[in-house]
């Protein structure tokens, strides 16, 4: 029983993952997953769900679910000493975690909402049968830690799942050099993994994002910014889209090496977590267009989308 109490403390106490206590206990971390389902099992563990503060605006998310038909909406509230974009991780992270019990692959995005939620992520379970795939490939040293491949790695060490990695830069030099690396075997599969997964967990960027990474990444002559300045609303997974949802015909769009948005709608559920005001157009677009299916945000962003949509009526 001691070791039960010993293991329980330091998987949900000292939140460290499964592979840290074994090797910190010199167990196998198989063992630990298996004393983690009895330690509930047991009454050692038992989670309790304080929803008083996500309920709080159960009508506002009750109407958002109505105009858009969303699966699930949740609308966090900071409690006291949290900041906006803490809350929104936490609650994306208990959202997911009640859903992954079901799930074989589940598709992440890079982001900074992406690599919080992650890193704050666990499980009342051991999640060994999931595996954690990336949407896009990467980005250089300074962005490493908000890269899919590492956002996988979070979500999969806090909770005894598996993490693909994708072997590819964010994007590459021309739409020929798109076609080949697409082509490349261990690029193919990953990316086939992504489109067969059951559910998607997304940042959203906003307009401005186009320019960073454009400025980043592309030959000065590719960055066309007068041109995009008034057409670029949002981005999902590096894929910038019009006030209309769709696509822009852009350099960047012909040579990302992501997802395309067509596959990343074709998944059962897209969960989409933001809490920044300014993000309101790009989630609009993105949830109007159901390419974003649930979505975790701030009450006051929720209120701000619905304004925007009363505006387009």
């Amino acid at each position: 029983m001691k070791f039960l109490v010993d293991v329980a403390h330091l998987y949900y106490e000292k939140q460290l993952t499964q592979q840290q206590i074994a090797r910190k206990l010199h167990v196998s971390r198989s063992l630990v997953s298996k004393v983690l389902v009895k330690a509930r099992k047991s009454g050692v563990v038992e989670v309790v769900i304080h929803d008083d503060k996500i309920h709080a605006h159960k009508e506002l998310e009750e109407r958002m679910k109505r105009i858009f038909g969303l699966k699930e909406i949740i609308c966090a509230e900071p409690m006291e000493g949290q900041t906006e974009e803490e809350c929104t991780a936490l609650q994306a992270g208990k959202y997911l975690a009640r859903r992954l019990p079901n799930v074989k692959y589940a598709a992440v995005s890079g982001g900074r909402m992406a690599r919080e939620t992650a890193m704050k992520f666990t499980s009342p379970i051991p999640l060994e049968h999931v595996t954690f795939v990336p949407l896009c490939g990467g980005v250089d040293k300074e962005l490493w830690d908000i890269q899919a491949n590492t956002v996988c790695e979070y979500f999969a060490g806090h909770c005894g799942a598996s993490g693909l990695q994708l072997h590819a830069p964010i994007v590459v030099d021309s739409k020929e050099a798109k076609d080949i690396f697409m082509s490349q075997r261990f690029i193919e599969e990953v990316l086939q993994k992504a489109k067969q997964s059951d559910i998607a967990f997304v940042g959203i960027g906003t307009g401005s994002r186009y320019f960073e990474m454009t400025n980043l990444y592309l030959e000065k002559e590719q960055c066309m910014e007068t041109e995009m300045k008034d057409k670029v609303k949002g981005d999902l997974i590096y894929n910038f889209y019009d006030l209309q949802g769709r696509l822009l015909d852009c350099p960047w769009n012909r040579q990302n090496m992501t997802l395309s948005l067509e596959d990343l709608q074709r998944i059962p559920e897209v969960i989409g977590a933001a809490y920044e005001t300014e993000k309101a157009e790009a989630i609009y677009i993105a949830v109007r267009r159901k390419i974003i299916s649930s979505l975790i945000v701030t009450a006051p962003l929720a209120r701000q989308i619905l304004k925007l949509h009363s505006r387009f009526l």
